[in-house]
C-alpha cells in the first residue's frame, strides 16, 4: 500500500539511503515512494485513502463510511447485519477482486506488462539495443499474437494490438514450464532454491548456449478456440418468383398474371391425377390465392431472418411465441404468421366489433412497396411508409406539374424618379383618378372624381376635385408620346376591336388622345395648344 503513494520530489530528501552502486561504492539514494517502517507512512497513507474516499462520497455514502471511520491504512473493522450486506460493503469498499479471471487472460496480462516493462528499460538505457526476446510457456497467448487478434474477444484484441504496437511476432517464443524460471516464485512444493548460483538469478541454463539449442516449438501456426468471438453463419434460399414482379406497374395486371400460373401449376397437378380442371374466368378464391403469395413473397424478401424465426415456433392466433432480436426492425410490432404464412402485427382492438379483421391484425409489408397511404394502412403496417410515398409523389411528373407553384422574377430598379435625390418636390410627378363620389350640390346629386398626383422622389401627395373624366387629351408631340402612339397603331392589327369596344365602352369611356401637329404655327395648334 505505500509504495503507492508517491512523496513529492522537495520531500524525498528526508527518506535517504544508502546502497551500493555498480563501482562497488556506496552511494545515497531517495525513495520516491512511501516506505514501511518510516514514521510518517501511516499517517500519510491515511490522509490519501480519505481523500480518494471523499471522491465517492455521494454516489457510495455506506462505504465511504467505513473507510474513513472503520478503516485505518490497510486494515478495517467494521460490523453489519448479514452476509449479504458484508459481500456488498466489500463490492463498493473494492479490498479484493470478487470477478475471477482465467488462467489464459493472466498469462496475456503478464505478457502485455513484460512488453511495458521492455520498453521502460529501453528507454532508460544508453545502450543500444538490437535484438529482444520475449518467453511464454502460454500457448494460447502465442497463438492470439500470431494470428489475426479481430476474430477474438475485445479483452484479448486491445491486449495483442498493445503487444503488436510494441513488438513483432516472430520476437516471441515458448519455453516449457519445467524451463519457466517464473515457476520457480510460484509453483513450488518445496522451498525453492534462491540461493546467488540457482537459475533464479542466473536464468535459464539453455541462455548460456548458443541460440540453436534455445526450445524450439511449432506451435507458432497452431489455432486455439480460447475466448474466440462465435459466429453463426445462416444460409436461407429465397424462393423463386414464378413471375417477374418488377416488370409490372399494375397490381391487378400483376395479381390476375399469377392467378393464371397458379392456376397453371394447380391444372397439371389435377391432370396428372385424372382429376377435372379449372377453365374459364378467375373467381374470387383463385385472386385472393394469389394475393396471398404475392405477399408472402414481399414478405420473404424483404424481413428473411424474421421469416425464419417465426417460422421455425409454433404460432398462437395473434400471440408472438418467437422473440425476436432487438435488432429487428420488427422488433416492437410483436409480428406472428397466420394460417396462411403472412406476418402480421398484434394490435390491442381484437375484439374491436366495428373493423375488419385486416385492420384488426395488419399485415406488414417491407417499406419499399410504394401505394396510396390511405389505401393501404387499412389494410397493411409498412414501416417507413410516408417516406416512402413522398419520395414516389417526387417522382411522379403528374404529381410534379400539380404541385408546381409559380417563380416569381425578382423585382425590377428602382425608376430614376424615385432616386433623384435633392430635387424639388413634384419634379417626377404621377397622376391617377380614383371614384367617382357622389355629391349633392343644391337639391341634386352628382359625381366628382378625384385627381391624385404624388410626387415619385418625396412621396408627397396633390388632391384636385375633378367635375367628370375627361372625353379626349391634347398633348403635344412628346418623344414618349409619340412613341406610345406608334405602338398602339402596332396593336391596332392584332387586337380584337370588337371584344374591346364591348368591354370597355360606355358613356364615360375616354374618346381618344390627340397629337400637336409638328408645325407650332398650324391652324390645328394656335398659341401653341390644341383645341377640340
Amino acid at each position: 500500500m505505500f509504495h503507492q503513494v508517491l512523496i513529492r520530489e522537495e520531500d524525498q530528501r528526508y527518506q535517504c539511503f544508502f546502497w551500493t552502486n555498480e563501482n562497488g561504492n556506496l552511494a545515497v539514494y531517495a525513495m520516491r515512494v512511501m516506505t514501511f517502517g518510516a514514521c510518517c507512512s501511516p499517517s500519510s497513507a491515511q490522509y490519501v485513502k480519505n481523500v480518494n474516499a471523499e471522491r465517492f462520497k455521494n454516489k457510495y455514502p455506506a462505504p465511504y463510511g467505513a473507510i474513513t471511520k472503520s478503516h485505518y491504512v490497510d486494515d478495517m473493522l467494521i460490523s453489519v447485519a448479514n452476509e449479504e450486506d458484508a459481500i456488498q460493503t466489500a463490492k463498493d469498499v473494492r479490498v479484493a477482486p470478487l470477478k475471477l479471471t482465467s488462467i489464459p487472460r493472466l498469462e496475456l496480462q503478464a505478457a502485455v506488462i513484460g512488453t511495458r516493462l521492455t520498453h521502460t528499460i529501453i528507454e532508460t538505457l544508453s545502450i543500444i539495443i538490437t535484438r529482444k526476446f520475449y518467453w511464454s510457456d502460454s500457448r494460447d497467448v502465442l497463438c492470439w499474437i500470431n494470428s489475426d487478434h479481430r476474430r477474438y474477444t475485445q479483452f484479448v484484441g486491445f491486449r495483442v494490438t498493445e503487444i503488436l504496437e510494441a513488438t513483432e511476432a516472430h520476437e516471441w517464443r515458448y519455453v516449457p514450464s519445467k524451463l519457466n524460471v517464473v515457476d520457480d516464485g510460484t509453483k513450488w512444493d518445496v522451498q525453492p532454491d534462491l540461493s546467488p548460483e540457482s537459475r533464479w538469478f542466473k536464468g535459464p541454463d539453455f541462455l548460456w548456449t548458443t541460440e540453436d539449442k534455445w526450445p524450439q516449438s511449432a506451435i507458432r501456426n497452431e489455432p486455439t478456440d480460447a475466448e474466440l468471438v462465435a459466429n453463426l453463419s445462416v444460409h436461407y434460399a429465397l424462393p423463386k418468383p414464378i413471375v417477374c414482379v418488377l416488370g409490372y406497374s399494375s397490381w391487378e395486371q400483376l395479381r390476375n398474371v399469377v392467378a393464371r400460373v397458379l392456376r397453371f401449376t394447380t391444372n397439371c397437378c389435377s391432370k396428372q391425377r385424372k382429376q377435372p380442371i379449372k377453365t374459364g374466368p378467375l373467381i374470387q378464391n383463385e385472386l385472393y390465392t394469389a394475393e396471398v403469395y404475392l405477399i408472402r413473397l414481399a414478405q420473404q424478401e424483404g424481413y428473411p431472418e424474421e421469416f425464419i424465426i417465426l417460422r421455425g415456433t409454433p404460432q398462437n392466433a395473434g400471440e408472438p411465441t418467437a422473440v425476436l432480436p432487438r435488432s429487428s426492425s420488427l422488433y416492437k410490432l410483436t409480428p406472428w404468421l397466420d394460417e396462411h404464412a403472412i406476418l402480421r402485427m398484434r394490435t390491442r382492438i381484437a375484439a374491436c366489433q366495428y373493423t375488419t379483421e385486416d385492420a384488426k391484425k395488419p399485415i406488414i409489408l417491407p417499406h419499399n412497396h410504394e401505394t396510396v397511404i390511405n389505401e393501404l394502412r387499412q389494410k397493411y403496417q409498412i414501416g417507413r411508409l410516408r417516406s416512402c410515398f413522398n419520395q414516389a409523389r417526387r417522382d411522379c411528373q403528374k404529381c410534379k406539374i400539380e404541385q408546381a407553384a409559380p417563380n416569381p422574377p425578382f423585382m425590377a430598379d428602382l425608376p430614376p424618379g424615385r432616386l433623384a435625390a435633392f430635387s424639388r418636390p413634384f419634379t417626377h410627378t404621377g397622376v391617377d383618378y380614383f371614384g367617382p363620389t357622389e355629391v349633392f350640390v343644391g337639391w341634386r346629386v352628382e359625381k366628382r372624381w378625384g385627381m391624385l398626383a404624388t410626387c415619385l422622389t418625396v412621396r408627397a401627395i396633390h388632391i384636385e376635385v375633378v367635375h367628370s373624366l375627361p372625353r379626349k387629351f391634347y398633348s403635344d408631340r412628346g418623344t414618349n408620346f409619340v412613341g406610345v402612339d406608334r405602338e398602339l397603331k402596332k396593336l391596332e392589327e392584332v387586337i380584337n376591336h370588337d371584344e374591346i369596344m364591348k368591354e370597355f365602352t360606355s358613356s364615360g369611356t375616354i374618346h381618344g388622345w390627340k397629337l400637336g401637329a409638328a408645325n407650332t404655327n398650324s391652324k390645328e395648334q394656335p398659341d401653341g395648344c390644341l383645341h377640340n
